[in-house]
């Protein structure tokens, strides 16, 4: 049983099933597992004006797979937009809040699993700790074309140490598989 399939006849369970008839959400689609699509999607910067159309795609395959997708909004922080106020001192704490609007999303309502949507070097950190909070089945998506973190799954609780080398080399973690780092020209390794 999926950990979001409350008990029928539960208070939880009538709460949630009146929510979801209100939006329309077909009564045969509450079995289904429940995968948050985490998007950071902002027009104010370049760095997310694209995740609405990727959520849709996502949205689609997820469906196609037979789960049933919520899309999430978290703050979307971007250096030189959002550290424009208050001598940059919004930058760092975004993260927190991106890291605890995902958990308090995904945990509140008891969802199955995460896809997140990630496109900046300020959203990933916070997806990676999101998901090391939450420890469900989920994926990072970082922005393919930049090459920074285009996969990662997690089994397993992660720390810091397991999110650093990712920022610390050139590289890309597709499924578990993290390449090796590119030696410096003239270095022996």
């Amino acid at each position: 049983m999926l950990r979001s399939n409350f008990e029928r006849g539960s208070t939880r369970w009538a709460v949630r099933r009146a929510q979801w008839c209100a939006m329309g959400i077909p009564e045969e689609d509450f079995l289904k597992p429940k995968i948050a699509v985490v998007n950071s999607s902002s027009s104010l910067s370049v760095c997310y004006i694209h995740l609405d159309d990727v959520s849709k795609v996502v949205q689609k395959s997820i469906r196609e797979a037979g789960g049933l997708p919520f899309e999430i909004r978290t703050a979307a922080p971007s250096d030189f937009i959002t550290s424009a106020g208050l001598k940059a001192r919004y930058l760092m704490p975004t993260r927190d809040l991106v890291v605890n609007d995902i958990e308090v999303m995904v945990e509140g309502a008891v969802l199955d699993g995460m896809v997140l949507l990630s496109s900046c070097d300020k959203t990933t950190p916070a997806h990676l700790m999101a998901a090391q909070n939450v420890q469900e089945q989920m994926r990072v998506l970082d922005d393919p074309a930049r090459q920074r973190v285009p996969v990662l799954a997690a089994e397993r609780p992660a720390d810091i140490a397991d999110v650093k080398p990712f920022f610390d080399v050139d590289g890309q973690a597709i499924a578990r598989h993290v390449t090796r780092p590119r030696t410096a020209p003239g270095s022996s390794r």
